[in-house]
């Protein structure tokens, strides 16, 4: 289980990292049809078309969710039911796997909003015409 623990949290602090060092690219520069800001933008939307199987596969895993109270848990510890025990370890950190995938793949989501409405922005903000000062009344 600490592995798994393990896992999770290098998936997620890898994943966030590399995306606030996109964002941070994206929210840096203009990003012209063909830039690495540009290309960068269309690797996401690359990876999220190939994780959409995998996401359907994880909100299939969390619907078939059955949640055992910790109670439960705890009187098959008490009553020493290892086979129980094992088998909602198993059942909890497929969920627990699932969830990930699912969380992982929003990140993603958002990764590639947040880049287009970045690139929109400073697109506008670099064909805008300049503001004039309007004199005061």
């Amino acid at each position: 289980m600490t592995d798994l623990i393990t896992r999770f949290d290098i998936a997620i602090h890898d994943r966030v990292d590399r995306l606030q060092s996109r964002l941070h690219a994206i929210k840096n520069g203009i990003a012209p049809e063909g830039s690495a800001i540009d290309r960068g933008a269309d690797a996401i939307e690359e990876t999220i078309d190939t994780s959409r199987k995998k996401l359907a596969n994880a909100y299939e895993t969390l619907d078939d969710w059955v949640d055992v109270k910790l109670d439960q848990v705890y009187a098959w510890r008490e009553t020493r039911e290892v086979d129980h025990l094992i088998k909602q370890s198993e059942k909890s950190q497929r969920h627990a796997e699932a969830a990930l995938d699912v969380a992982l793949g929003a990140l993603d989501e958002a990764e590639l909003a947040l880049a287009k409405a970045t690139i929109a922005e400073n697109s506008a903000r670099e064909l805008a015409p300049p503001q004039q000062d309007k004199p005061e009344t």
